[in-house]
């Protein structure tokens, strides 16, 4: 086993490696909790995908560490969990069996474009503000979804009927002047008085608290101890058939559809709903390679694990244990799965081999007997989650330079579109678009890579089709 992880070529023993797996998966064990109460917003049995989360994650994980020899962990990316649930289900009217057929297709896209080297021209052609952003917008994307959907910031509708209320006793005019006069998006302040409110309110400060002080876990421990604070206050009833309610992963296993993402129905043309399926696939793939590549660049400095010509060894194999994970986890029942930066713990505790990844890979299937508990998860202890990991993806805009306009304007548009419209693919398809429009005007064509351009113009389309 020595000899075939590389111990003593990389300078490491087991125990260092055993130590460098727990500090990782404690760090990233929180996905197990999040990602599955996420999922079930969209119809999904959470039971079942808390299965489908542990099972993808360790083959995912295990994939990496015996196919690259890397500490890496990998698990469902909660940006693209928001995304598949909130946008591709909640608000495109994907059912959440084709949202699964979608994420198949993007692995499958992913792995094609890692095997055929393609992957190095799609994230070569984005520019590095439009990356940033990109991260950044997704962080901001999170944080509205947590806030908003544990109440923290509420949107307010009793405005708008209040304002309607005496319709009947209104002429045309009135009716529109009154329209006129209401706010078009009212958001205020939740109900903290309100029992899963103020839980929230107090997961987020434990959770802030803990990761201001840098304890390993912090967002783990902070859901850990709203559940129970729930469960122990009767915000969450525990139901009489707990243990009766589990079907283990059946509900969501092999249950994607991809016929249906083609079919024509709610007045939606042929061409159209190729069309879309094409650009959310092309939405799911880009992000997730450039959230797998960025993250191995970073760790494979931070282990010195970059050759000398300043690149990773084996990326394409890392990608495509990246790739293998997704199309996996689409048939057992979960979203994206991608490489986690918190992987960065193993490496700083001297992690240097796969035989980390194996530790964590076990740990994320013991976890596999825990699925008859998660209905007991409430969005109270998910809300503050998403918020404090959105906060970790937006540290990346510090990267951006405001100072050049052409690059931070698109790049504001980017990060704004996303949580505004409730779609990463919107922000990814304003960033694009003016990036494109503003190099042009400016005079400098040539720092416009040829295929953004294609991008562009398939976005523009978009809207015509």
């Amino acid at each position: 086993m020595e000899k075939f992880f590389k111990f003593e070529e990389r300078q490491t023993n087991i125990k260092r490696e055993v130590t460098a797996g727990l500090a990782t998966f404690v760090s990233i064990a929180y996905v197990i909790f999040v990602n599955p109460v996420v999922l079930s917003q969209s119809g999904m049995d959470v039971s079942s995908a808390w299965i489908a989360t542990c099972i993808a994650a360790a083959a995912g994980t295990l994939i990496m560490g015996l196919l690259t020899n890397y500490p890496f962990a990998l698990a469902p990316g909660l940006g693209l969990t928001v995304f598949f649930t909130y946008t591709i289900v909640l608000q495109l009217d994907y059912t959440w069996q084709q949202g699964l057929g979608l994420v198949f297709i993007s692995g499958i896209a992913f792995l094609l474009l890692t095997i055929t080297g393609w992957r190095t021209v799609l994230f070569e052609s984005v520019p590095e503000s439009l990356r940033v952003a990109i991260q950044s917008g997704i962080g901001l994307f999170m944080v509205f979804i947590g806030v908003t959907s544990t109440q923290i910031i509420q949107i307010n509708q009793k405005s708008i009927s209040a304002g309607l209320a005496p319709i009947d006793l209104l002429n045309g005019t009135e009716v529109i002047n009154t329209t006129n006069r209401l706010p078009l998006l009212d958001l205020e302040l939740g109900n903290l008085a309100d029992p899963p409110v103020l839980l929230s309110v107090i997961g987020l400060a434990i959770m802030a608290m803990m990761t201001s002080l840098r304890i390993k876990g912090g967002i783990l421990i902070g859901v850990i101890l709203v559940t129970v604070f729930a469960l122990i206050f009767k915000v969450t009833p525990i139901p009489d058939d707990l243990f009766e309610q589990s079907n283990g992963i059946n509900p969501t296993f092999f249950k994607l559809d991809l016929l249906g993402l083609f079919q024509a129905d709610k007045g939606i043309p042929p061409i159209k709903a190729i069309f879309n399926v094409v650009i959310i696939v092309f939405t799911l793939a880009l992000v997730d390679l450039l959230d797998s590549v960025q993250n191995l660049l970073s760790l494979g400095k931070l282990g010195e694990f970059i050759n000398q010509n300043n690149k990773l060894p084996d990326m394409s194999k890392a990608l495509s244990a990246d790739a293998s994970a997704t199309t996996l986890g689409a048939i057992l029942g979960t979203s994206t799965v991608t490489t986690y930066l918190e992987n960065k713990y193993a490496v700083r505790l001297g992690g240097r081999t796969g035989f980390s990844a194996l530790i964590v890979a076990f740990l994320f299937l013991l976890f596999i007997f825990l699925a008859p508990f998660a209905p007991l998860i409430p969005m109270s202890a998910i809300g503050p989650a998403l918020i404090m990991t959105g906060f970790l993806f937006m540290r990346s805009i510090k990267k951006l330079n405001f100072n050049n306009l052409e690059e931070a304007i698109p790049a504001l548009l980017t990060i704004i579109v996303m949580p505004f419209t409730i779609s990463i693919m919107n922000g990814i398809t304003a960033g694009i678009i003016f990036y494109v429009l503003l190099k042009f005007v400016n005079g400098k064509r040539s720092e416009i890579h040829p295929f953004l351009i294609f991008l562009a113009i398939i976005f523009l389309i978009r809207f015509f089709v």
